[in-house]
């Protein structure tokens, strides 16, 4: 049941996306039988959806910098976001904020982000950065004699 909605139109509500509506009639009359009819479902209510901001990494990528996740301008406003970062193909765990500073497990290791966007009544939306970045092996100095 959909609170307060008890009139006989219904506006849908972006809350409402992907799921189906349907109605409940009861129909009572002092000495009648009370009468109840429930309709049949809608289609899903279609989902809104967000257009995506370019998403990108900035920094170097050297063990102990740190690499920043840019998600570019996203619409409508209100969005809320989320980041998880992986190296080497797999989730880190607990890296799910904005930035991410590799360690050296992380060396000669592909690292990329995922950017999900999230809002009530709207598509969620992931983007991950087409370049993806390398963590670079530390140089090797060669002394001179």
């Amino acid at each position: 049941a959909i609170p307060g909605a008890t009139a006989s139109t219904y506006k849908v509500q972006k809350a409402d996306a992907g799921a189906t509506i349907a109605v409940r009639v009861t129909a009572a009359k002092a000495g009648y039988t009370t009468a109840v009819r429930t309709s049949g479902s809608t289609a899903k209510v279609p989902f809104l959806k967000l257009t995506a901001g370019k998403a990108t990494v900035s920094g170097k990528a050297k063990v102990g910098r740190t690499l920043k996740a840019g998600k570019g301008k996203w619409k409508p406003s209100g969005i809320s976001f989320s980041y998880q970062w992986f190296v080497g193909g797999r989730l880190v765990a607990g890296a799910t904020k904005s930035s991410y500073r590799p360690v050296a497990a992380d060396r000669g290791r592909t690292i990329k982000v995922a950017i999900t966007g999230s809002k009530v009544g709207y598509k969620t939306v992931t983007k991950t950065p087409k370049s993806t970045t390398f963590v670079t092996r530390p140089s090797t100095i060669c002394p001179t004699s």
